[in-house]
């Protein structure tokens, strides 16, 4: 799944949308929904140097919060089923079945598990509404740090639910 892909202009967001899509059409599993936000992210970063317009870094940025809203829905299925602990799994007290799974077994952490499960739970207008947030000021698109007023009581968690 490399970045073979050059991001270079705006005109180049197709291609990169559709191989993001491809590749999120076909996982179906947390470890590979990882990579393709991974490469989702890589792509960001590419777009970043390439200084490409707010339409596209919107759309790259709208590819990013499905994949990790996905796999938001991916946790709490998971979790629902008891599959599915919270936490590390050397510092887990019980180590569980040989079926349940940690966190830091698929690559999370408990914050970027809660913040996709919140994102799993908003409508998808309010999803867009996110990506727009987070595309508005450059600083925040940088990091994505506009995820990180979910779990608040203010911002758009609150005005989303």
């Amino acid at each position: 799944m490399g970045n073979e892909l050059q991001l270079r202009t705006d005109a180049d967001i197709p291609i990169v949308i559709e191989k993001i899509d491809r590749l999120l059409a076909v996982a179906d599993t947390i470890p590979e929904l990882n990579k393709v936000a991974a490469f989702a992210k890589a792509m960001q970063a590419l777009g970043e140097k390439a200084k490409i317009g707010l339409h596209a870094k919107n759309t790259l940025t709208e590819r990013y919060i499905d994949i990790r809203a996905r796999r938001g829905e991916m946790l709490k299925r998971l979790k629902d089923e008891g599959k599915l602990l919270a936490g590390r799994r050397k510092d887990a007290a019980v180590t569980g079945s040989d079926s349940t799974i940690f966190l830091d077994d698929l690559g999370l952490g408990g914050m970027d598990s809660s913040r996709d499960q919140m994102l799993a739970e908003l409508p998808v207008e309010k999803r867009r509404e996110l990506c727009e947030l987070c595309t508005s000021d450059a600083k925040k698109q940088k990091n994505l740090q506009c995820l990180r007023v979910l779990p608040k009581s203010r911002g758009i968690g609150k005005r989303c639910k």
